[in-house]
């Protein structure tokens, strides 16, 4: 009987984390397909539907490395471009990074499986990583990777290996190619390794020069593949900085929009939402963004506050907190000189780095876990009274309403995105335009700096008279036009 409980008690974490990584998937493949896919999201699905050449010219056009594409492409060779195949590779990757939680609080909490089980669990029902662990776009594999550099980096710590070194350097090179702010995260890993190093030295009074050939040969096994592939990058990087696609619609972001943006981290914003979204409300008037947002600060400056008095720094925890808000401070900067980079989807890293970091220091305080498992229940109660978003069907109801009424007539857009959505959800086949009405002084909003309309249709100038079918905002613009239906707020107009 002992013999039985002694594999029980060895074998329950493990059932515990498959417990969360299935919950994860539960949480995240249940609301797929509740919403339509948006712009972005459209234009990752047409992107990887394009030949290689074609897709990798698209890229080069777009604001986005080129990583995430390569590999939902692969990916939709096995389990096609469909929306919901599009959206399954995020939630693989989003549960996948689940268990690295695991791992990585493992790792760093030998003691006790409990904070790694409780980590993986806060993953698991967060509200932003199940959204984004929705979405088509790179953001979830920007954070599995960024937990896998974390994992390799303070292993290779612990165990300085060539072969550890080399993985983490490849890991960093991918972080590069999968976001543009993976290079705040790359400069902050530099920054912290570095630093480890040095007072590692110190604290066992190596007398040599900090950098003597072996300390060279073991930085480059960690940096000379990042910079040298992101150096490789760099002349697309230029072109794509230098066509007319830019970030204007980044609201200018000050300091006290930060307890806010760990509201949002910690509790979620709706997806699929042009610009930037707010955080998620809740189920009751009484609660509100605001207040819950101040005592998550206060909270979490307290814990701060405890731990250094108590001493319970240590290297990893360390990381974690610099991780966490070094980006943050990077991208409120880089404000000043007119980057607009500050949205939070961009910086899942940082949201990603604050689970950990709060994981693992509600740890350190007192050997029976007490101050997390509270944190733990109260996190869960507080995820229960989120109000969920409701999400209306758009544009695949509008593309399915088109192919009934008009199967074969031309499908004519008036606005960019409208063209974007459509092409989407009514496929490569068919035969669509945009045309945008003049203003007032006879002049149309340019377009060139639009990939998905430049390598596939030109603005036509002039309705055709052929049977056409018109995905219309302004009425009145198309008198001679008959309403055939309304979807939402776009009428569809037949002549």
């Amino acid at each position: 009987m002992s013999k039985i409980s002694f594999k029980i008690s060895h074998l329950w974490p493990t059932f515990a984390v498959l417990g969360t990584m299935a919950l994860g998937a539960v949480l995240r493949f249940i609301p797929l397909m509740q919403r339509d896919f948006w712009y972005d999201e459209a234009f990752t699905g047409i992107t990887i539907r394009q030949s290689w050449s074609q897709m990798m010219s698209i890229v080069v056009h777009d604001v986005h490395p080129p990583l995430y594409y390569i590999l939902l492409k692969l990916w939709s060779l096995i389990a096609s471009s469909s929306p919901f195949a599009i959206r399954s590779f995020s939630v693989i990757i989003s549960v996948a990074t689940i268990g690295l939680v695991y791992i990585a609080l493992r790792q760093w909490f030998k003691k006790s499986h409990l904070p790694a089980v409780l980590g993986s669990l806060v993953m698991a029902i967060n509200p932003f990583f199940i959204n984004y662990g929705q979405e088509a776009r790179s953001y979830t594999l920007f954070a599995f990777l960024l937990a896998l550099a974390t994992i390799l980096l303070t292993k290779s710590w612990d165990k300085p290996s060539t072969k550890l070194r080399l993985a983490y350097s490849l890991t960093l090179l991918a972080i590069l190619l999968t976001h543009y702010l993976g290079a705040v995260f790359a400069l902050a890993f530099v920054i912290a390794d570095f630093t480890h190093h040095y007072f590692t030295r110190r604290a066992t009074n190596i007398k040599k020069p900090l950098f003597n050939k072996y300390f060279n040969r073991f930085v480059a096994s960690g940096y000379a593949i990042p910079l040298l592939g992101g150096l490789a990058w760099l002349p697309s990087f230029r072109t794509q900085i230098s066509g007319h696609n830019t970030l204007g619609w980044v609201p200018n972001s000050t300091f006290d929009h930060l307890p806010t943006t760990l509201h949002i981290f910690l509790f979620g914003a709706p997806v699929g939402v042009a610009g930037v979204p707010p955080a998620l409300g809740y189920r009751f008037d009484w609660l509100s963004v605001a207040s819950v947002s101040v005592i998550l600060v206060v909270l979490i400056t307290t814990l701060v506050v405890i731990i250094t008095l108590r001493k319970k720094w240590d290297a990893t925890l360390a990381l974690l907190g610099f991780m966490t808000i070094f980006p943050l401070l990077i991208t409120l900067a880089l404000q000043l000189i007119h980057v607009q980079l500050f949205v939070e989807r961009f910086l899942i890293g940082s949201a990603l780095f604050l689970v950990l970091f709060l994981v693992l220091a509600l740890s350190q305080l007192g050997t029976k876990l007490t101050a997390l498992k509270t944190t733990a229940s109260l996190y869960i109660l507080a995820v229960l009274l989120i109000q969920p978003y409701s999400y209306q069907p758009h544009f695949s109801t509008l593309a399915s309403t088109i192919n009934r009424l008009a199967p074969q007539s031309t499908v004519i857009a008036t606005d960019p995105f409208d063209f974007i959505l459509l092409r989407f959800y009514l496929g490569e086949t068919r035969n669509l335009q945009v045309y945008l009405t003049p203003d007032a002084n006879g002049n149309t909003e340019y377009i060139g700096g639009w990939a998905l309309i430049n390598d596939r249709a030109n603005q036509i100038l002039a309705l055709p008279t052929t049977p056409t079918i018109i995905a219309a905002h302004k009425l009145a613009d198309f008198p001679s036009f008959n309403i055939t239906t309304t979807v939402n707020d776009i009428s569809l107009m037949q002549n």
